[in-house]
């Protein structure tokens, strides 16, 4: 009996629960602010930072280029991979740059 009457609401509140979620669909109006855009100034720490992590990168693999023709290849291939870390730490900082800083 219980089952019965709890399937009988069911079919009872789905058309109007259907209906008030098309309404709150229909009146729906995208904020006109910079919704989830970062202040100025945290922006350019955003950039810096990613700029800083970008010239790391670049030191590093020079380095790694260096011993590995003085014939470290153990050395270069640790400054290799510290390259790499820094060089995707970079794109990283850019990519939350681009979405949360692009106007």
């Amino acid at each position: 009996m219980k089952f019965k009457l709890l399937l009988v609401l069911c079919f009872i509140m789905s058309p109007t629960l259907s209906f008030s979620a098309e309404e709150n669909i229909n009146n729906f109006e995208p904020e006109k602010q910079n919704a989830g855009m970062w202040a100025s100034e945290d922006c350019i720490k955003l950039s810096k930072a990613s700029g800083f992590y970008l010239k790391v990168s670049g030191d590093l693999l020079k380095e790694s280029g260096e011993k590995r023709q003085n014939g470290d290849n153990r050395r270069a291939d640790e400054l290799g991979a510290a390259s790499l870390f820094f060089s995707d730490q970079a794109a990283n900082y850019a990519t939350n740059f681009q979405a949360y800083c692009h106007k």
